[in-house]
């Protein structure tokens, strides 16, 4: 019976594809001899038919590097050793010596697996779904049915079990059987069949570990640096307060907030209570005056409104005790329809006393 050793159908997202990205360039640039410690490259075994005999490459970290013939005693030797230590073996078949096909597949059918495409089989090939070594993928992109095309590797089980029996003859049973491209873009082929699930041997702890922290340190960095830099700038901010404050109310020490709650009674005692001051202007004003607007900013109080004589407002307003000082902050205006003036006047206010200021 067939079985199916393609990819899985997964739709990579965006930091999938980084992290795959990043770590192909790591190996790029790691040592040979780290990356295998790391566990990043695995060492693999090649067997090719070629002229009817197999010819055995090794392919760790870059092309293949023949080691041999299968027929030499030297080369079973070497692949004894490399079986030993845990290295996998592939039997890869060559493209001429099986089929691929393409055909679109309803992606509602995908977790059925092989029954999936075993009708593109029979339609396809003059193989029956039970006469071959099935490995398939499928693309990412779905179209407006809802179907996805699915690329299969095909190998008949009778080539491939006579294969079998020639390397089972020399004590070299494979891992796997892959079937190779045509471009030979991919070295060992696509599977198509697998025989031992062969668990790969894990790297030693400390190396994982010490790359683990430095893959961490580097992506925690950007923000351990800003942290930093935030650090430092509220300290400065700090100092630039408390250089602000009045020197009694300055924080040498521990946080205290009542030398400052302090300093902020007294500087809001030298200001005017704001409703007292209101109520005696309105009574200082005549009933021929109104107020439409006021502002109080620090000792200097805005009115605007109308009145039937405007200059007649400056003698009652700076009669008043809190009132310094009297002046237009802007020319009067006439209203020729009621007769009144309107008027904007800036009131300079005194301190006000500490006794007025204690609840």
């Amino acid at each position: 019976m067939s079985e199916s050793g393609g990819h899985p159908f997964a739709t990579a997202g965006r930091v999938t594809a980084f992290f795959r990205w990043w770590c192909r360039e790591l190996i790029g640039i790691m040592p040979l001899r780290l990356a295998r410690l790391t566990g990043l490259v695995r060492e693999q075994i090649m067997l090719s038919p070629e002229d009817g005999q197999y010819s055995v490459y090794r392919l760790f970290g870059g092309a293949p590097c023949s080691l041999g013939l299968l027929s030499s005693a030297e080369t079973i030797e070497r692949l004894s050793h490399y079986r030993a230590a845990g290295v996998e073996i592939v039997l890869r078949i060559p493209s001429s010596q099986g089929l691929r096909r393409s055909a679109p597949i309803a992606l509602s059918a995908l977790p059925r697996g092989i029954d999936a495409v075993a009708g593109e089989i029979e339609r396809q090939t003059p193989f029956a779904p039970d006469q071959v070594y099935l490995g398939y993928y499928v693309d990412k992109a779905v179209d407006s049915r809802g179907r996805v095309q699915a690329h299969l590797s095909l190998v008949p089980c009778a080539s491939a079990d006579e294969m079998l029996r020639d390397l089972a003859g020399c004590g070299a049973t494979p891992d796997r059987i892959t079937l190779g491209d045509e471009a030979n873009e991919n070295s060992l082929g696509d599977t198509v069949h697998i025989i031992m699930s062969r668990r790969v041997a894990s790297a030693p702890k400390i190396w994982l570990a010490v790359t683990g922290m430095l893959g961490l340190l580097a992506l925690a960095s950007p923000y351990w640096r800003n942290y930093n830099a935030l650090t430092q700038i509220e300290n400065e901010l700090g100092r630039v307060q408390q250089a602000a404050l009045p020197p009694g109310s300055r924080q040498d020490g521990p946080s205290d907030a009542r030398p400052q709650i302090k300093w902020l009674e007294e500087w809001r005692g030298q200001r005017p209570a704001l409703t007292p001051l209101l109520n005696a202007i309105s009574i200082a004003l005549p009933d021929t005056a109104y107020l439409a607007q006021f502002e109080l900013t620090g000792h200097a109080l805005s009115l605007q409104g109308v009145a039937r004589a405007a200059p007649e407002l400056i003698a009652a307003l700076e009669a008043l005790p809190e009132v310094a000082r009297v002046e237009f902050s802007a020319p009067t205006l006439r209203d020729p329809a009621t007769g009144l003036e309107q008027f904007q006047l800036m009131l300079d206010l005194r301190a006000a006393r500490a006794a007025d200021t204690k609840p």
